[in-house]
């Protein structure tokens, strides 16, 4: 999957809350990622709205790999 950003449910991984990220977390496109998230069978997922180069894998528990990019290849993040 390749979209701007990614199911809500992942957000939290990728930053940390706080007053100034506090909108990041209300996104209603995140949320109905969500809802394809649970519906959809995946091996990776990558996005970049958030600005940072993260590596989040999840497969061991067949949730896939999340990717978030911004100055990294996709490759440069394992």
């Amino acid at each position: 999957v390749v979209s701007h950003t990614c199911p809500v449910n992942i957000i939290g991984d990728v930053i940390h809350r706080t007053p100034w990220t506090e909108g990041k977390f209300k996104d209603p496109v995140a949320e109905y990622f969500f809802e394809v998230y649970k519906r959809l069978e995946f091996k990776e997922w990558h996005f970049g709205h958030f600005h940072e180069d993260v590596r989040l894998d999840f497969s061991d528990t067949n949730d896939g790999i999340f990717q978030c990019h911004y100055e990294k290849l996709p490759y440069e993040l394992i």
